[in-house]
């Protein structure tokens, strides 16, 4: 699991 968080914004990517 990697959890990526944008920094653009509050927008949080998982992958599983």
């Amino acid at each position: 699991m990697m959890r990526r968080k944008s920094s653009s914004g509050s927008q949080v990517i998982t992958f599983t």
